[in-house]
């Protein structure tokens, strides 16, 4: 759907791509009463949240000042939604941390298997 697609157009790494995509929000007529307005922002937001976050520290500053304009935009205009989006980036970042530390702890596991092994090996 074209929401993924902007999505994917606010993942870039190309900051030219991220300002162009990001200045579509300054046109007024989409953000009040179109494609990217209240109506529709629903659907919208979920897919541009994460990566609106990441262009909020973007290097550039134009890059940098229009993700926080588009955030603010979606924060005071569809507030729910903004909310549960932020939630669950929260939800997403948590999950992470653990699924980080699960590893770290089966690479140590396996690390003590590893010198066990070696151990009983050179017993024999």
């Amino acid at each position: 759907s074209s929401f993924r697609f902007f999505g994917c157009l606010l993942k870039s790494d190309h900051y030219q791509v991220l300002e162009k995509a990001l200045s579509f929000w300054k046109n007024l007529s989409f953000v009040e009463s179109g494609y990217f307005g209240a109506v529709y922002s629903k659907e919208l937001l979920p897919n541009i949240y994460s990566p609106l976050l990441k262009a909020f520290d973007h290097w550039h500053r134009d890059v940098s000042n229009l993700a926080k304009f588009v955030l603010k935009i979606y924060q005071m205009m569809a507030t729910d939604t903004f909310e549960r989006c932020q939630e669950a980036e929260i939800a997403d970042a948590e999950m992470q941390d653990q699924i980080a530390a699960a590893w770290e702890n089966l690479e140590v596991l396996a690390d003590l298997n590893m010198a066990l092994l070696r151990q009983e090996a050179e017993e024999i």
